[in-house]
């Protein structure tokens, strides 16, 4: 059986870093995750809040300027806009478990 100095449950941001961090300072690693690789922040909570937010506020910003912009005809396409969701999160996943694999952090999928 394998030994650790340190498993993280869940990887999200504070995981991922401090399991980098160790990694490169000689310690053996592991990374236990239920989910998505990346974590419920980036693939289901902020990061995709904040990038699905981002319209809706340009478009409050735009009724404070009413003589200026017309907002009256401003909308959001909500399939274009999940379609960058994904676009832009959904290949995160795939970079950290590219880049675990490269600093030789295992991966264990299932619950800790």
């Amino acid at each position: 059986m394998k030994q650790y100095d340190v498993v993280f449950l869940g990887s999200g941001h504070a995981a991922w870093h401090a399991a980098l961090t160790l990694k490169q300072s000689g310690k053996q690693v592991a990374i236990v995750e239920k989910d998505t690789i990346a974590g419920t922040c980036t693939n289901y909570g902020c990061n995709a809040k904040i990038l699905l937010e981002g319209p809706y506020e340009v478009l409050e910003e735009a009724k404070q300027y009413p003589n200026i912009i017309d907002s009256h005809n401003l909308e959001v396409n909500w399939k274009n806009l999940m379609r960058y969701k994904e676009k832009v999160i959904n290949p995160m996943s795939e970079t950290l478990t590219s880049m675990f694999e490269q600093q030789e952090i295992d991966v264990i999928m299932g619950k800790g």
